[in-house]
């Protein structure tokens, strides 16, 4: 460039032969590769122990108005009279407005919606449509903890229809670092943080166990709490942030 000119020029033949040309198109080379055919590989991930949210994220409002809208389009296409068709379409607008008879890729709209203004719902919706039927993946935990919300692990949660279930993620998965740390962040009074998590035979070096160092010397040394008078402990608390930075 710019005059356009070819340096080089490679052609690759269907039974396997390549061959490179010079700039003056002379052969400079060939090679033969075998053909044989091969199955197609299996490029889909394994996501079953994780929770995929889709995309793009709506607003709540435009994700119950979408399901809404699904549900009238088919009750409209039906050779049903027009008696009967009101009397679906009452049953069927009562459960379209229950995310619990929605099917999982609409509700994990529904949950990526409620982030931020609707804590609450969200806790409510995960703990109804997903807890409380056995799916505990621990990725639900991560959206409540990222969230902003509090509750009491050790106590079954009100999930706002009169039914509760339990939320613990340290109980689903005891042997979970990331499960302890967010039990550490969802509990109202995270009396673990003081604790030394690390267990015998898991790695410091890990992501998680860093991070759950790092929160945990964030709220020791805050500055609205009063830190040790003895001397002996205050020295060791000094050294270990020290060695962590």
């Amino acid at each position: 460039m710019p005059a356009g000119k070819t340096v080089a020029r490679v052609t690759y033949d269907a039974n396997g032969t390549t061959r490179w040309f010079k700039k003056d198109d002379t052969l400079g080379g060939e090679i033969a590769f075998s053909i044989k055919s091969a199955a197609v590989p299996n490029l889909r991930p394994n996501v079953t122990d994780l929770v995929m949210l889709p995309m793009p994220i709506r607003t709540r409002d435009h994700v119950y108005a979408t399901v809404r809208n699904r549900a009238s389009s088919r009750e409209a296409s039906s050779d049903e009279d027009d008696v009967l068709r009101t009397i679906v379409a009452d049953e069927n607008g009562t459960q379209q407005n229950d995310p619990m008879n929605w099917n999982e890729e609409d509700v994990l709209r529904l949950v990526v919606a409620l982030r931020g203004q609707h804590a609450v719902e969200m806790r409510n919706v995960i703990g109804r449509r997903f807890f409380a039927k056995g799916d505990r993946r621990l990725g639900f935990y991560t959206l409540l903890t990222a969230n902003g919300q509090k509750w009491d692990t050790e106590k079954p949660v009100q999930l706002g229809d009169g039914t509760a279930t339990r939320m613990s993620p340290l109980a689903d998965y005891p042997n979970s670092p990331l499960a302890r740390y967010l039990e550490s962040e969802i509990r109202e009074t995270p009396p673990a943080l003081w604790a030394d998590w690390h267990r015998n035979g898991e790695s410091k070096n890990n992501f998680i166990s860093q991070f759950t160092e790092f929160q945990r010397l964030c709220m020791l040394w805050h500055p609205f709490r009063t830190l040790s008078d003895d001397a002996e402990t205050l020295h060791h608390q000094i050294q270990r942030a020290f060695e962590f930075i």
